[in-house]
């Protein structure tokens, strides 16, 4: 079983996981060390965070040489203490350790070290050559195979273009051989099979299964119909090119543990809506909850971990997650006692002093479940909100374009308080995601303790903050520039006034719905940024908090 060590404390001296301030990845919450570490277990002190219902961008670790700890220890103490309650009573549970994965660079002309067509000599014979330059399943760089393998040179990493590929000290083989999976489940595109191949070369009896369902995810694959057949790269190749590859390559023994059960001969389908590709991806979960293992290593692709885990996770690495028996996905917490780098290309001296006062801790949360018009599944408004707007307002929606401003369901009140149902609340995940956390919102937002709450002008976002903090003295903020966000608010005139859902109302009876509808702990909401219309404000307000 694998452990991770306990957040660093703000002082000199060495993880028991050696983490150097290589990758300088957006957000990653993953550990980094390799597989000779001195990695002696220690209890598990870090909280863990539900992301299936929502998804938050965490940080990875830095060194404990670079760290700024955060001023709050105390509140940051509390709030894993809630977040491990939760984690624990899943553990009870019988649930599953799954390290997520995403695959290694894939061919790219801009990533140095690497031959002809950018292949690694590993893989020049993987595809035929005219496969190779259609460019529709990239295989590994040769630096994507260092990663993969035993780990890149430091050398290698000063060179431009290389660091932010670098993946792990050690390698995906030292942390193979540090999890010990007891099965791999990897996309069906050549560089996540292959990343597999390697990271799982010394692992003598590990099974690698091919999954339809983890392939790259786009939200148009056609590009607008630019490549009716799909954008390439996304494409992939059959069944029947993948078995044949698998016997070119220098990885013979491995490729005989690969498991293409699972796959059609075409199993990319270009004309898959966006929601329809997020559909499957919600599947994977249950999957793999009914699967025997009880460490499973699963290996993907960015927007994929994104939906997943929560967070974006660099090439070659990694994010460590608790699957319950019921789906339920668990990864670690967003609050930590360290700051996260979240600077793609910064130096360490970017990273703010020790003891800076320039730090702030953000809890990002998504409005709870709304109504929906004509009522669907129970979506109905809330008795708590039920005249929140006036009977006209109301007689101005239409069962075609549903509501303009929809209000909070009894389930999404129940989501942004003390928590829905754990049965209900699960099948609520895996449908759209509006079944919240376990105990809900109040107990993570009672022991973080803002100092100010920042919200959307729409009404279920305004609504969600009433119920979550109903009964706290923080401010809160409305703030215009924090709406939904589209394309086209208008669908190609269509909705001259902007979609239903997403036009919200006017200040004045936004105002009158708040004043109407106060908190239980009498505290205020601001509204003094907003404009009768919902108009914007200065985009520098949010730096002078």
């Amino acid at each position: 079983m694998m452990v991770i060590p306990d957040p660093p404390e703000p002082v000199s001296g060495d993880l028991d996981m050696p983490i150097p301030p290589r990758v300088k990845l957006h957000m990653c919450q993953s550990q980094r060390g390799s597989a000779d570490s001195s990695c002696s277990p220690k209890s598990n002190d870090s909280g863990w965070h539900h992301v299936m219902s929502s998804p938050m961008s965490v940080g990875r670790r830095t060194s404990s040489s670079s760290m700024a700890p955060y001023q709050d220890t105390e509140r940051h103490d509390t709030v894993a203490k809630h977040l491990r309650e939760v984690f624990d009573a899943v553990a009870e549970d019988g649930s599953k350790e799954i390290l997520f994965c995403r695959a290694c660079a894939p061919t790219d002309d801009k990533i140095p070290n690497t031959n002809a067509f950018g292949y690694a000599s590993d893989f020049k014979d993987w595809h035929p050559p005219e496969v190779a330059l259609s460019g529709v399943d990239p295989s590994l760089t040769d630096l994507a195979c260092l990663a993969a393998g035993s780990g890149v040179p430091p050398e290698m990493l000063e060179k431009e273009g290389c660091a932010q590929f670098g993946g792990l000290d050690g390698g995906l083989q030292g942390l193979v051989a540090l999890f010990a999976p007891e099965v791999v489940v990897t996309s069906p595109h050549s560089s996540a099979l292959q990343t597999a191949l390697i990271a799982c070369k010394s692992d003598g009896d590990c099974p690698i299964i091919v999954h339809p369902d983890l392939k790259h995810i786009k939200k148009d694959l056609t590009l607008g119909g630019l490549y009716p057949e799909g954008k390439p790269k996304f494409q992939g190749v059959t069944v029947s090119a993948l078995e044949k590859a698998l016997q070119r390559q220098p990885y013979r023994d491995t490729a005989a543990r690969v498991d293409l059960s699972n796959l059609e001969e075409v199993w990319f389908n270009p004309n898959l809506d966006f929601k329809g590709q997020k559909r499957l991806i919600r599947n994977i979960p249950t999957w793999l909850s009914k699967r025997p293992e009880q460490r499973i290593m699963v290996i993907t692709h960015n927007r994929v971990l994104r939906h997943l885990v929560g967070a974006k996770v660099g090439n070659g690495q990694y994010a460590l997650a608790r699957l319950s028996t019921s789906g339920d996905l668990y990864t670690m917490p967003a609050i930590s006692s360290f700051v996260p780098r979240f600077d793609a290309h910064g130096d360490e001296e970017d990273l703010p002093p020790k003891n800076s006062t320039d730090v702030k801790q953000l809890m990002f949360v998504r409005h709870c479940q709304d109504e929906v018009f004509p009522v669907k599944d129970n979506r109905a408004v809330s008795e708590r909100f039920a005249n929140w707007h006036s009977a006209e307002s109301r007689e101005l929606d239409t069962p075609e374009n549903g509501r303009r401003d929809p209000c909070l369901t009894e389930l999404g009140i129940r989501a942004a308080s003390t928590g829905i149902d754990d049965t209900l609340r699960c099948q609520m995940n895996r449908v759209n995601g509006y079944g919240g956390i376990q105990g809900g919102l109040n107990q993570i937002t009672e022991a973080f303790a803002p100092e100010l709450v920042v919200t959307s002008p729409l009404s279920r976002a305004i609504q969600t903050a009433l119920v979550a903090f109903d009964h706290s003295d923080v401010p809160v903020l409305v703030h215009p520039h924090i709406k939904e966000l589209k394309k086209d608010h208008t669908f190609n005139g269509r909705y001259p006034e902007g979609k239903p859902g997403c036009a919200g109302t006017s200040l004045s009876l936004l105002r009158k719905a708040i004043d109407e509808h106060p908190r239980a702990s009498g505290a205020p909401i601001d509204t003094s940024l907003v404009t009768e219309e919902n108009g914007l404000t200065r985009i520098s307000h949010m730096k002078t908090r």
